[in-house]
């Protein structure tokens, strides 16, 4: 049978989103939703997961993404519909030159008209470099 119309593979993981009639069946999105929270509780890779429950990883990954957009659909959410959240172009106070990123993830913050020796010697000392 082909994907989608029910078919379960050599180890009965129901790789299809319909039951045998083309209807979506259920039983089986409630197994697979199973089988998604008890393997992220689980502490275990989806490999490790996968191996030890005789699983198909193809198929973990399909029904994992195949409910979590049934559940995005059920919240009125399409494929397509995008979650938006307000991004600042500006920080207040930055005049929007650069910054710099330096070891241990220190930021140091360069305004636009910066001299580059002062900057040399700054992340220098900062670094523990030789100027």
């Amino acid at each position: 049978m082909a994907l989608g119309s029910g078919a379960e593979d050599k180890q009965g993981n129901g790789i299809g989103v319909l039951d045998g009639v083309g209807r979506r069946d259920p039983a089986r999105a409630r197994r697979w939703g199973e089988h998604v929270a008890q393997q992220g509780s689980s502490g275990l890779s989806v490999r490790g997961y996968c191996a030890a429950e005789g699983l198909k990883e193809s198929s973990f990954h399909y029904w994992k993404r195949e409910l979590r957009l049934r559940q995005a659909e059920s919240k009125g959410l399409g494929p397509c519909s995008g979650v938006f959240a307000e991004v600042a172009l500006r920080m207040p106070g930055w005049d929007g030159g650069i910054e710099v990123v330096l070891a241990g993830e220190r930021r140091l913050r360069v305004a636009r008209d910066f001299d580059a020796e002062t900057l040399r010697r700054v992340v220098s000392a900062l670094e523990g470099l030789p100027c």
